[in-house]
Protein backbone atom coordinates (compact mmCIF):
# COMPACT_ATOMS: atom_id res chain seq x y z
CA UNK A 1 0.00 0.00 0.00
CA UNK A 2 2.56 2.72 0.80
CA UNK A 3 4.40 1.65 -3.01
CA UNK A 4 0.87 2.44 -4.42
CA UNK A 5 0.24 5.88 -2.47
CA UNK A 6 3.94 6.60 -3.47
CA UNK A 7 3.54 6.49 -6.99
CA UNK A 8 0.46 8.15 -6.26
CA UNK A 9 2.53 11.19 -5.10
CA UNK A 10 4.99 10.66 -7.87
CA UNK A 11 2.69 10.47 -10.85
CA UNK A 12 -0.31 12.72 -10.17
CA UNK A 13 -0.16 16.30 -10.79
CA UNK A 14 0.07 18.90 -7.83
CA UNK A 15 -3.84 19.90 -8.44
CA UNK A 16 -4.95 16.57 -8.33
CA UNK A 17 -2.99 15.83 -4.90
CA UNK A 18 -4.84 18.77 -3.73
CA UNK A 19 -7.94 17.42 -4.77
CA UNK A 20 -7.48 14.21 -3.26
CA UNK A 21 -6.07 15.33 -0.02
CA UNK A 22 -8.17 18.22 0.60
CA UNK A 23 -9.51 17.15 3.52
CA UNK A 24 -5.89 17.30 5.01
CA UNK A 25 -4.58 20.03 3.60
CA UNK A 26 -7.93 22.77 4.56
CA UNK A 27 -6.87 24.90 1.81
CA UNK A 28 -3.44 25.34 1.78
CA UNK A 29 -1.34 24.70 -1.61
CA UNK A 30 1.49 21.86 -2.82
CA UNK A 31 4.35 22.21 -4.31
CA UNK A 32 7.54 20.31 -5.64
CA UNK A 33 9.60 20.85 -2.41
CA UNK A 34 5.98 19.04 -0.76
CA UNK A 35 6.02 16.32 -3.27
CA UNK A 36 9.92 15.75 -2.71
CA UNK A 37 9.70 15.83 0.95
CA UNK A 38 6.79 13.04 0.90
CA UNK A 39 8.02 10.81 -1.55
CA UNK A 40 11.50 10.53 0.72
CA UNK A 41 9.12 10.05 3.80
CA UNK A 42 7.67 7.55 1.49
CA UNK A 43 11.61 5.66 0.92
CA UNK A 44 11.86 5.95 4.53
CA UNK A 45 8.90 4.19 5.11
CA UNK A 46 9.90 1.53 2.83
CA UNK A 47 12.97 0.71 4.29
CA UNK A 48 11.88 0.93 7.87
CA UNK A 49 9.25 -1.94 6.50
CA UNK A 50 11.95 -4.04 5.29
CA UNK A 51 14.33 -3.57 8.48
CA UNK A 52 11.13 -4.66 10.21
CA UNK A 53 10.81 -7.77 7.99
CA UNK A 54 14.52 -8.53 8.25
CA UNK A 55 14.22 -8.37 11.84
CA UNK A 56 10.93 -10.24 11.96
CA UNK A 57 13.12 -13.08 9.91
CA UNK A 58 15.73 -13.06 12.38
CA UNK A 59 13.27 -13.75 15.92
CA UNK A 60 11.50 -16.38 13.91
CA UNK A 61 14.81 -18.03 13.69
CA UNK A 62 16.06 -17.42 17.11
CA UNK A 63 12.54 -18.56 18.72
CA UNK A 64 12.54 -21.71 16.06
CA UNK A 65 16.37 -22.40 18.07
CA UNK A 66 14.96 -21.56 21.29
CA UNK A 67 11.97 -24.31 21.27
CA UNK A 68 14.97 -26.93 20.54
CA UNK A 69 15.72 -26.08 24.09
CA UNK A 70 13.13 -25.71 25.94
CA UNK A 71 12.40 -28.93 28.12
CA UNK A 72 8.87 -30.27 27.21
CA UNK A 73 8.41 -32.06 30.69
CA UNK A 74 9.20 -28.88 32.18
CA UNK A 75 6.69 -27.56 29.95
CA UNK A 76 4.17 -30.13 30.53
CA UNK A 77 4.35 -29.80 33.92
CA UNK A 78 3.67 -25.95 34.38
CA UNK A 79 0.20 -26.63 31.63
CA UNK A 80 -1.25 -28.70 34.30
CA UNK A 81 -0.97 -26.19 36.46
CA UNK A 82 -4.70 -24.73 37.19
CA UNK A 83 -3.65 -22.43 39.47
CA UNK A 84 -1.75 -18.85 37.61
CA UNK A 85 -0.86 -17.45 40.80
CA UNK A 86 1.23 -20.60 41.61
CA UNK A 87 2.35 -21.40 38.65
CA UNK A 88 3.66 -17.34 38.26
CA UNK A 89 5.16 -17.60 41.96
CA UNK A 90 7.00 -21.10 40.95
CA UNK A 91 8.28 -19.01 37.51
CA UNK A 92 9.77 -15.87 39.86
CA UNK A 93 11.07 -18.42 42.71
CA UNK A 94 14.53 -18.03 41.39
CA UNK A 95 14.70 -14.47 40.01
CA UNK A 96 16.99 -11.89 41.37
CA UNK A 97 15.17 -9.19 39.51
CA UNK A 98 11.70 -8.56 37.97
CA UNK A 99 11.49 -5.95 35.21
CA UNK A 100 8.38 -5.13 33.77
CA UNK A 101 8.50 -3.05 30.59
CA UNK A 102 5.08 -1.14 29.40
CA UNK A 103 6.29 0.86 26.05
CA UNK A 104 3.06 2.94 25.02
CA UNK A 105 3.51 6.07 23.62
CA UNK A 106 6.75 6.16 20.39
CA UNK A 107 5.45 9.14 18.24
CA UNK A 108 2.14 10.72 19.24
CA UNK A 109 2.43 12.21 15.49
CA UNK A 110 1.48 8.34 13.91
CA UNK A 111 0.38 5.15 15.24
CA UNK A 112 3.26 3.00 13.74
CA UNK A 113 4.77 1.98 17.56
CA UNK A 114 2.19 3.05 19.86
CA UNK A 115 1.13 0.83 22.35
CA UNK A 116 -2.38 1.35 24.30
CA UNK A 117 -1.67 1.19 28.07
CA UNK A 118 -4.07 -1.54 28.37
CA UNK A 119 -2.68 -4.06 26.51
CA UNK A 120 -0.09 -3.92 29.06
CA UNK A 121 -2.99 -5.26 32.49
CA UNK A 122 -2.63 -8.05 34.47
CA UNK A 123 -5.06 -9.39 36.22
CA UNK A 124 -5.34 -10.03 40.11
CA UNK A 125 -3.78 -13.12 40.08
CA UNK A 126 -0.49 -11.75 38.37
CA UNK A 127 -0.58 -9.00 40.61
CA UNK A 128 -0.63 -10.97 43.82
CA UNK A 129 2.23 -12.87 41.93
CA UNK A 130 4.20 -9.82 42.15
CA UNK A 131 3.08 -8.83 45.43
CA UNK A 132 4.30 -12.00 46.77
CA UNK A 133 7.85 -11.70 44.98
CA UNK A 134 7.90 -7.85 46.99
CA UNK A 135 7.14 -9.85 50.37
CA UNK A 136 9.88 -11.94 49.27
CA UNK A 137 12.43 -9.01 49.71
CA UNK A 138 13.01 -9.00 46.17
CA UNK A 139 13.44 -5.92 43.86
CA UNK A 140 11.02 -4.51 41.26
CA UNK A 141 12.26 -2.22 38.23
CA UNK A 142 8.84 -1.05 36.16
CA UNK A 143 9.14 0.80 32.95
CA UNK A 144 5.73 2.60 32.25
CA UNK A 145 5.09 4.62 29.47
CA UNK A 146 2.04 7.18 30.01
CA UNK A 147 -1.45 5.77 29.76
CA UNK A 148 -3.03 8.81 27.13
CA UNK A 149 -4.81 6.66 24.18
CA UNK A 150 -5.89 8.28 21.12
CA UNK A 151 -9.15 9.76 20.93
CA UNK A 152 -10.37 7.63 18.24
CA UNK A 153 -8.53 4.84 20.00
CA UNK A 154 -12.07 3.58 22.11
CA UNK A 155 -12.94 1.96 25.21
CA UNK A 156 -10.26 -1.24 26.54
CA UNK A 157 -11.20 -4.38 25.52
CA UNK A 158 -13.32 -6.39 28.03
CA UNK A 159 -10.91 -8.39 30.44
CA UNK A 160 -8.21 -5.03 29.64
CA UNK A 161 -8.14 -2.37 32.36
CA UNK A 162 -5.88 0.85 32.69
CA UNK A 163 -4.56 1.54 35.33
CA UNK A 164 -4.29 -2.10 36.34
CA UNK A 165 -3.63 -3.54 39.86
CA UNK A 166 0.32 -2.70 38.88
CA UNK A 167 -0.43 0.97 39.44
CA UNK A 168 -2.47 0.87 42.63
CA UNK A 169 0.45 -1.68 43.88
CA UNK A 170 3.37 1.26 43.56
CA UNK A 171 0.66 3.67 45.04
CA UNK A 172 0.48 1.63 47.91
CA UNK A 173 3.96 1.54 48.88
CA UNK A 174 4.54 5.48 47.93
CA UNK A 175 5.23 5.63 44.07
CA UNK A 176 2.92 8.11 42.21
CA UNK A 177 2.71 7.59 38.41
CA UNK A 178 1.39 11.24 36.46
CA UNK A 179 -1.56 10.42 34.06
CA UNK A 180 -0.30 12.96 31.38
CA UNK A 181 2.27 12.97 29.11
CA UNK A 182 5.51 15.15 29.08
CA UNK A 183 6.37 17.33 25.97
CA UNK A 184 9.06 19.57 24.83
CA UNK A 185 8.97 22.68 23.45
CA UNK A 186 10.59 21.50 19.83
CA UNK A 187 7.75 19.22 19.51
CA UNK A 188 5.28 21.55 19.72
CA UNK A 189 6.85 23.74 16.89
CA UNK A 190 7.35 19.82 15.11
CA UNK A 191 3.82 19.63 15.28
CA UNK A 192 2.83 23.03 13.49
CA UNK A 193 5.53 22.04 10.62
CA UNK A 194 3.91 18.73 10.34
CA UNK A 195 0.10 20.21 10.41
CA UNK A 196 1.23 22.48 7.92
CA UNK A 197 3.14 20.40 5.33
CA UNK A 198 3.98 16.90 6.11
CA UNK A 199 1.35 14.75 5.55
CA UNK A 200 2.64 11.37 6.93
CA UNK A 201 5.92 10.53 9.13
CA UNK A 202 6.54 11.10 12.48
CA UNK A 203 7.84 14.21 14.30
CA UNK A 204 11.79 13.27 13.81
CA UNK A 205 12.85 16.18 16.67
CA UNK A 206 15.76 15.88 18.92
CA UNK A 207 14.35 16.45 22.29
CA UNK A 208 16.09 18.25 24.86
CA UNK A 209 18.42 15.83 27.21
CA UNK A 210 17.68 14.94 30.41
CA UNK A 211 18.94 16.72 33.52
CA UNK A 212 22.51 15.49 34.96
CA UNK A 213 22.13 17.86 38.23
CA UNK A 214 19.64 19.20 40.17
CA UNK A 215 18.03 20.49 43.83
CA UNK A 216 16.61 17.59 45.83
CA UNK A 217 12.75 17.81 45.92
CA UNK A 218 12.22 20.40 42.59
CA UNK A 219 9.76 19.26 40.07
CA UNK A 220 6.36 19.67 41.88
CA UNK A 221 4.58 22.51 41.52
CA UNK A 222 4.76 25.75 44.05
CA UNK A 223 3.64 24.77 47.88
CA UNK A 224 4.34 20.88 47.17
CA UNK A 225 7.47 20.53 48.81
CA UNK A 226 8.14 16.52 49.48
CA UNK A 227 8.17 15.29 53.04
CA UNK A 228 11.29 13.49 52.68
CA UNK A 229 12.74 16.93 52.11
CA UNK A 230 13.02 17.65 55.58
CA UNK A 231 15.27 20.61 56.78
CA UNK A 232 17.76 19.90 54.61
CA UNK A 233 18.00 18.07 51.12
CA UNK A 234 18.97 14.27 50.43
CA UNK A 235 22.54 13.12 49.38
CA UNK A 236 21.60 12.98 45.40
CA UNK A 237 20.89 9.03 44.61
CA UNK A 238 23.48 6.77 43.78
CA UNK A 239 22.40 6.19 40.62
CA UNK A 240 22.12 9.89 39.73
CA UNK A 241 25.52 10.23 41.33
CA UNK A 242 27.10 7.09 38.96
CA UNK A 243 25.44 8.87 35.83
CA UNK A 244 26.90 12.19 36.73
CA UNK A 245 30.31 10.81 37.54
CA UNK A 246 30.50 8.75 34.28
CA UNK A 247 29.37 11.73 31.83
CA UNK A 248 32.10 13.90 33.34
CA UNK A 249 34.78 11.41 33.21
CA UNK A 250 34.14 11.46 29.42
CA UNK A 251 34.60 15.07 28.89
CA UNK A 252 31.74 17.51 27.14
CA UNK A 253 32.55 15.89 23.84
CA UNK A 254 31.73 12.83 24.13
CA UNK A 255 28.92 12.96 27.11
CA UNK A 256 26.69 10.27 26.47
CA UNK A 257 23.16 12.17 27.31
CA UNK A 258 20.05 10.34 27.70
CA UNK A 259 16.98 11.68 25.49
CA UNK A 260 13.54 10.63 26.69
CA UNK A 261 11.01 11.14 24.31
CA UNK A 262 7.21 11.10 25.52
CA UNK A 263 7.56 9.82 29.01
CA UNK A 264 5.30 9.96 32.01
CA UNK A 265 6.09 12.10 35.24
CA UNK A 266 7.17 10.02 38.17
CA UNK A 267 7.07 11.25 41.97
CA UNK A 268 7.40 9.21 45.09
CA UNK A 269 6.12 10.23 48.69
CA UNK A 270 6.83 7.76 51.76
CA UNK A 271 4.00 6.17 53.66
CA UNK A 272 4.06 8.26 57.43
CA UNK A 273 5.11 5.06 59.05
CA UNK A 274 7.74 4.10 56.81
CA UNK A 275 11.18 4.13 57.20
CA UNK A 276 13.49 7.49 56.15
CA UNK A 277 15.24 7.24 53.09
CA UNK A 278 18.64 8.00 52.70
CA UNK A 279 18.81 9.49 49.34
CA UNK A 280 17.05 11.76 46.76
CA UNK A 281 14.56 9.16 45.29
CA UNK A 282 14.51 11.11 41.84
CA UNK A 283 17.23 9.73 39.50
CA UNK A 284 15.80 11.15 36.16
CA UNK A 285 14.87 14.44 35.56
CA UNK A 286 13.31 16.56 32.59
CA UNK A 287 14.87 20.10 31.53
CA UNK A 288 12.68 23.00 31.84
CA UNK A 289 11.63 23.43 28.04
CA UNK A 290 8.90 21.02 28.67
CA UNK A 291 5.07 21.02 30.09
CA UNK A 292 2.50 18.15 30.95
CA UNK A 293 -0.19 17.40 29.00
CA UNK A 294 -3.28 15.44 29.11
CA UNK A 295 -4.02 15.60 25.46
CA UNK A 296 -0.60 14.70 23.64
CA UNK A 297 -2.26 13.93 20.48
CA UNK A 298 -2.47 16.48 17.85
CA UNK A 299 -5.22 16.44 15.60
CA UNK A 300 -6.48 18.80 12.47
CA UNK A 301 -8.65 21.04 15.21
CA UNK A 302 -5.72 21.00 17.54
CA UNK A 303 -2.02 21.15 18.30
CA UNK A 304 -0.43 20.61 21.90
CA UNK A 305 1.03 23.41 23.05
CA UNK A 306 1.33 25.17 26.91
CA UNK A 307 -1.34 27.55 27.90
CA UNK A 308 -0.83 28.55 31.49
CA UNK A 309 -3.92 28.71 33.22
CA UNK A 310 -5.02 32.68 34.14
CA UNK A 311 -7.29 32.35 37.41
CA UNK A 312 -6.62 28.23 37.77
CA UNK A 313 -10.67 27.99 36.66
CA UNK A 314 -9.41 26.34 33.58
CA UNK A 315 -7.59 23.98 35.37
CA UNK A 316 -9.36 21.33 37.84
CA UNK A 317 -6.11 19.67 38.76
CA UNK A 318 -4.95 23.07 40.03
CA UNK A 319 -2.65 22.34 43.78
CA UNK A 320 -2.74 18.91 43.00
CA UNK A 321 0.22 16.90 40.89
CA UNK A 322 -1.66 16.57 37.65
CA UNK A 323 -1.75 20.63 37.48
CA UNK A 324 -1.02 22.02 34.20
CA UNK A 325 2.32 23.67 34.39
CA UNK A 326 6.27 23.48 32.64
CA UNK A 327 9.03 21.56 33.58
CA UNK A 328 11.35 20.13 34.93
CA UNK A 329 9.31 17.03 36.12
CA UNK A 330 10.69 13.82 37.73
CA UNK A 331 10.76 10.89 35.12
CA UNK A 332 12.15 8.44 37.35
CA UNK A 333 12.71 7.38 40.75
CA UNK A 334 14.71 4.65 42.69
CA UNK A 335 14.22 3.92 46.55
CA UNK A 336 14.78 1.17 49.41
CA UNK A 337 10.99 1.04 50.05
CA UNK A 338 9.02 0.31 53.25
CA UNK A 339 5.95 -2.50 52.40
CA UNK A 340 2.25 -1.47 53.95
CA UNK A 341 1.95 -3.16 56.78
CA UNK A 342 -1.37 -4.55 55.28
CA UNK A 343 0.07 -6.89 53.05
CA UNK A 344 1.13 -9.24 55.72
CA UNK A 345 -1.19 -11.51 57.64
CA UNK A 346 -0.20 -11.58 61.00
CA UNK A 347 2.90 -13.12 62.33
CA UNK A 348 3.87 -13.30 58.91
CA UNK A 349 7.61 -11.66 58.51
CA UNK A 350 8.47 -9.44 56.02
CA UNK A 351 11.87 -7.77 54.93
CA UNK A 352 12.33 -3.75 56.46
CA UNK A 353 12.98 -2.31 52.92
CA UNK A 354 12.92 -3.57 49.14
CA UNK A 355 14.95 -1.77 46.31
CA UNK A 356 12.40 -0.33 43.65
CA UNK A 357 12.81 1.63 40.63
CA UNK A 358 10.09 3.20 38.36
CA UNK A 359 10.92 4.78 35.15
CA UNK A 360 8.26 7.08 33.20
CA UNK A 361 9.39 5.57 30.08
CA UNK A 362 10.25 2.22 28.26
CA UNK A 363 10.89 2.26 25.05
CA UNK A 364 14.77 2.34 25.66
CA UNK A 365 14.48 -0.80 27.03
CA UNK A 366 12.34 -2.45 24.41
CA UNK A 367 13.48 -0.56 21.49
CA UNK A 368 15.88 -1.61 18.49
CA UNK A 369 18.94 -0.07 19.86
CA UNK A 370 20.68 1.55 22.96
CA UNK A 371 22.94 3.97 23.38
CA UNK A 372 25.91 4.37 25.84
CA UNK A 373 24.11 6.70 28.08
CA UNK A 374 20.93 4.46 27.82
CA UNK A 375 22.64 1.42 28.32
CA UNK A 376 24.97 2.95 31.32
CA UNK A 377 21.12 3.98 32.92
CA UNK A 378 19.70 0.22 32.56
CA UNK A 379 23.37 -1.02 34.28
CA UNK A 380 23.10 1.67 36.84
CA UNK A 381 19.40 0.80 37.99
CA UNK A 382 20.20 -2.65 37.66
CA UNK A 383 23.27 -3.04 39.77
CA UNK A 384 21.58 -0.78 42.40
CA UNK A 385 18.61 -2.99 42.50
CA UNK A 386 19.87 -6.11 42.80
CA UNK A 387 22.62 -4.97 46.01
CA UNK A 388 25.71 -4.20 43.16
CA UNK A 389 26.41 -1.22 44.31
CA UNK A 390 30.41 -1.15 44.03
CA UNK A 391 29.43 -1.82 40.54
CA UNK A 392 28.11 1.85 40.44
CA UNK A 393 30.69 4.76 39.58
CA UNK A 394 31.97 6.25 42.63
CA UNK A 395 34.19 9.37 43.14
CA UNK A 396 38.00 7.95 44.06
CA UNK A 397 39.44 8.82 47.49
CA UNK A 398 42.76 10.82 47.85
CA UNK A 399 45.98 9.34 48.19
CA UNK A 400 47.59 8.96 51.31
CA UNK A 401 50.76 7.58 52.54
CA UNK A 402 49.88 3.71 53.92
CA UNK A 403 49.25 3.11 57.55
CA UNK A 404 48.71 0.35 59.67
CA UNK A 405 45.91 0.38 61.69
CA UNK A 406 45.89 -1.44 65.35
CA UNK A 407 42.79 -2.61 67.41
CA UNK A 408 42.41 -1.54 70.93
CA UNK A 409 43.81 -4.96 71.85
CA UNK A 410 47.31 -4.56 69.98
CA UNK A 411 47.57 -1.10 71.28
CA UNK A 412 46.91 -2.11 74.79
CA UNK A 413 50.04 -4.98 74.55
CA UNK A 414 52.50 -2.60 73.52
CA UNK A 415 51.39 -0.06 75.78
CA UNK A 416 51.60 -2.15 78.55
CA UNK A 417 55.29 -3.25 77.08
CA UNK A 418 56.51 -0.28 77.41
CA UNK A 419 55.13 0.75 80.73
CA UNK A 420 56.10 -2.58 82.65
CA UNK A 421 57.77 -4.70 80.53
CA UNK A 422 60.87 -2.02 79.60
CA UNK A 423 61.48 -1.40 83.09
CA UNK A 424 61.56 -5.30 83.96
CA UNK A 425 63.59 -6.10 81.08
CA UNK A 426 66.23 -3.81 82.19
CA UNK A 427 66.27 -4.89 85.70
CA UNK A 428 66.68 -8.20 84.98
CA UNK A 429 69.53 -7.30 83.08
CA UNK A 430 70.91 -5.75 85.98
CA UNK A 431 70.87 -8.14 88.24
CA UNK A 432 72.63 -10.64 85.44
CA UNK A 433 75.62 -7.91 85.30
CA UNK A 434 75.44 -7.57 89.18
CA UNK A 435 75.86 -11.75 89.22
CA UNK A 436 78.24 -11.55 86.82
CA UNK A 437 80.76 -9.28 88.36
CA UNK A 438 80.49 -11.12 92.08
CA UNK A 439 81.18 -14.13 90.10
CA UNK A 440 84.81 -12.75 88.89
Amino acid sequence: QVKEIRQLWKEKSLPELEKAYAQVLRGRKLTEINRTAQIEEFDYALEALVDAAKRDQKLTEEVAKERLTIDEDAVAEQRRMSDLQGKLSYLLADVDLLILPRPTLNDVITDDRNLPGWLHSLDGEQVAAVKNFLKRGRPLLVASGPTNDQPEGGPPPPGFATPDGIDNLLTEVGFRLGKQTVLFDVEAEAFGEQMGGVLTGGTGVQVPPLLSNWISGIGRPPGMTPKYIGDKSLPPHPIRASQELAARSLGKDKNPQIRMRHPRPIYFEAAENAKPIAFDPDILMTSADSWNEDRPFPTADRVPSFEASKDGKDDPSKGSLESRRRGPFPVGAAVEATLPPSWFSPGETYPVTVRMGVLGESWFLVGPDLGPGRERLALDTINWLIGRDDSLARPSEPWTFPRIEMGESRRDLWRWGMELGLPVFFAFAGVVVLLTRRLR
